[in-house]
């Protein structure tokens, strides 16, 4: 699984006139689930930090079905449908 899929993915946006790419940051499926679910870090329970690894996991999974960047971050409703 990439870290990225996890904390923070950096996907190429657009290329600026010298060929850079403009990168968007993107939460990752862990924080991102950490921060809906509007708890402290010792707050969470077991089924939390579950709920949290299960959903990062199936969203790197469904990530790997689509071509590279920003199109293959499966969008919410995606991921809680493959769990």
């Amino acid at each position: 699984m990439a870290l990225g899929e996890l904390l923070i993915d950096f996907a190429a946006k657009s290329v600026d006139a010298g060929g850079y790419p403009t990168l968007a940051a993107n939460l990752g499926s862990a924080v991102a689930r950490l921060l809906e679910l509007e708890k402290s870090i010792p707050e969470l329970t077991e089924a939390d930090l579950a709920y949290i690894g299960k959903f990062a996991a199936t969203a790197a999974s469904l990530s790997t079905e689509a071509v590279v960047g920003i199109h293959s971050i499966p969008e919410k409703n995606a991921v809680l449908q493959a769990m």
